[in-house]
């Protein structure tokens, strides 16, 4: 049985690793560029020279039954012909997985195309920042994980180095107002400056960026970062006639079938089920592809696996800082309507912030938390459901104010 695999990422070679399971099948993976595997995961501690390169690369897959095509782009897909086309030539395939990732979204703001303009998703777009000459200063828009982290990274260099981001807290998707609050006064204690309520009006320069107007003030900068969202990268699918979902993601089920029979579809280009919520949501994080393309790779190789309704998990380092999240924020929540409670503890520089929802835990935010702790919130990531409308959790050891973990650990 031949397996083509159209991605280079995480979910794609987690994918090619789980067709090979089945000592009966070849994979072919199939990339338009030819970066190497590598780790996104840890671009921002390459840009800031933490790691060299070659820790960012990721190992290929050894076996004799796996063929990697790169630099031979897709143009379309044809499941009922069960054909990929390429840019030159066509490859037949059995069955499909459709691992393409999703690609930065940069408002159409002027002069955003000059040079000292970038985005940060790939080794490619590390490099470029890397290289780029320091000057003036940096500005990064957003202040997701990847705006902070990439904020963190320039600070690192020595660069003056402004965050910048339209709604009224750092994180908005993943932090509510107090952890927000908190991981904001870390990232100011090492010297970067955090704009909120602040929109980019402009950048500004003759041949490359020189200045950053925003709605509030005139930044000096000769290197910008947009740091504002991913959106799945889906057309091929679309243009086969694919069922996608609402924020244009392909919509998969528990064995990352998509509407096509015999295609596959893992990481950030699907939609899949919300573990609370009769809906599918993208889950745009290194966990989720990792494991959608382990079980996506699976079935499609004829064996049987399930993803289950898992949520939304991430980690980093706010410079010597760890910060984790995992589940529902409170503003998520009451924006649908619900009325969550929360409650707060920590002592000193260590903060934990709990959300529930008819008294059962639905999300954690975490500053400085140890490693039982965050071990402690995997274990809230992977309690599954049984139904996707139904309330979920488990209570929590009452062990110096309800949290796991030895006392030694606890007052690290």
């Amino acid at each position: 049985m031949h397996i083509v695999v159209i991605g280079n990422g995480v979910a794609g070679n987690s994918a090619a690793k789980g067709v090979l399971r089945n000592p009966d099948t070849k994979v072919t993976l199939i990339d338009g560029d030819v970066t190497p595997y590598h780790s996104a995961c840890v671009l921002p501690d390459y840009i800031s020279g933490d790691i060299p390169q070659e820790r960012v690369i990721l190992e290929d897959c050894p076996s004799s039954r796996f063929e990697r095509c790169q630099g031979n782009p897709v143009s379309a897909i044809d499941p009922s012909e069960r054909k990929v086309l390429l840019a030159e030539g066509s490859i037949p395939f059995d069955r499909l997985i459709l691992a393409t990732g999703s690609i930065p979204l940069v408002p159409p703001v002027q002069g955003s195309e000059l040079q000292g303009n970038f985005t940060l998703k790939t080794l490619d777009d590390a490099t470029r920042i890397r290289q780029w000459p320091l000057g003036s200063g940096a500005v990064v828009i957003g202040s997701g994980l990847i705006g902070i982290e990439a904020a963190i990274a320039l600070r690192k260099l020595g660069q003056e180095v402004t965050l910048i981001e339209a709604l009224d807290r750092i994180g908005p998707r993943i932090l509510d107002p107090v952890a927000a609050e908190k991981a904001q006064q870390t990232l100011e204690a090492r010297g970067i400056d955090v704009g909120l309520e602040e929109s980019v009006a402009g950048v500004h320069g003759l041949n490359q960026t020189e200045m950053v107007e925003t709605s509030r003030r005139n930044l000096k900068a000769d290197l910008v970062v947009w740091a504002t969202g991913m959106k799945p990268e889906s057309s091929l699918a679309r243009d086969a006639g694919i069922t996608l979902g609402e924020d244009a993601g392909i919509l998969v089920d528990a064995s990352m079938q998509t509407s096509a029979p015999g295609v596959y579809a893992a990481g950030d280009v699907t939609e899949y089920p919300d573990p609370l919520f009769s809906e599918h949501r993208l889950n745009l994080f290194w966990y989720f592809g990792s494991g959608q393309g382990r079980v996506a790779g699976m079935n499609a190789a004829g064996l049987r696996a399930e993803f289950p309704l898992t949520l939304q998990m991430g980690t980093a380092r706010l410079f010597d800082t760890p910060l984790a999240f995992v589940g529902y924020t409170e503003g998520e929540l009451r924006a649908r309507g619900l009325l969550p409670e929360t409650k707060d503890s920590g002592n000193g520089k260590r903060f934990f912030h709990q959300v529930f929802l008819d008294g059962r835990l639905v999300g954690i935010q975490m500053i400085r938390p140890n490693r039982a702790e965050i071990l402690w919130s995997s274990r809230v990531l992977k309690t599954a459901l049984d139904k996707p409308a139904k309330p979920w959790g488990f209570t929590i050891p009452l062990i110096d104010g309800g949290w796991p973990g030895n006392q030694d650990e606890k007052n690290a």
